[in-house]
């Protein structure tokens, strides 16, 4: 109760607007506001799992490709979480008490086999999850995996087709695939 009011009164007196993407999002969470303030251990409030470093594009800007980026010099390009892990890491953040995934890379998600599974069984763990993705690999039968999710963000840096290429350095005819 005292978080919640000096959440509430916080707000008011800076005339803050309640805002999901704002930096203040934690004020949210009056619970886990008071288990900082009680010294207990918690759930974090959402998990995020990179669950491949491999990706269906090239982008030159990419700080996980070795050969363009030193930012990440010892990442594997090729490896990616076991399937039967990422389901067994989906479980223990459920059984945690985590509410939310975040399905993110350093590769591109939806080129691991087992995304379609991990989405749905979030969904029947009760878990909220949300996607990163260069939407590549976005169709109508992933749409089904994904109709319960929080949200999808698809990366997009480029306006057509030529840009996507010059970009991504993936043919530019993927552009119609992605925007439809």
């Amino acid at each position: 109760t005292i978080v919640y009011l000096i959440k509430e009164n916080y707000m008011k007196d800076k005339n803050i607007t309640p805002n999901k993407y704002s930096n203040f999002k934690i004020v949210g969470y009056p619970d886990k506001l008071k288990s900082f303030v009680d010294y207990e251990i918690t759930a974090p409030l959402y998990v995020r799992i990179k669950i491949t470093n491999i990706c269906n594009a090239s982008c030159f800007f990419c700080g996980y490709a070795s050969d363009l980026s030193d930012m990440h010099p010892t990442c594997d390009r090729t490896s990616e979480i076991p399937s039967g892990k990422v389901l067994s890491l989906i479980n223990e953040v459920a059984d945690m008490g985590t509410p939310a995934i975040l399905f993110s890379g350093g590769g591109e998600p939806l080129v691991h086999p087992i995304a379609p599974e991990a989405f749905d069984l979030c969904y029947n763990r009760g878990l909220k999850y949300a996607l990163i993705t260069n939407g590549q690999n976005l169709d109508a039968k992933m749409a089904q995996h994904l109709k319960h999710a929080s949200w999808v963000r698809l990366s997009m840096d480029y306006w057509d087709g030529d840009s996507l290429k010059r970009f991504r350095r993936v043919s530019p005819r993927l552009f119609e695939k992605i925007m439809t």
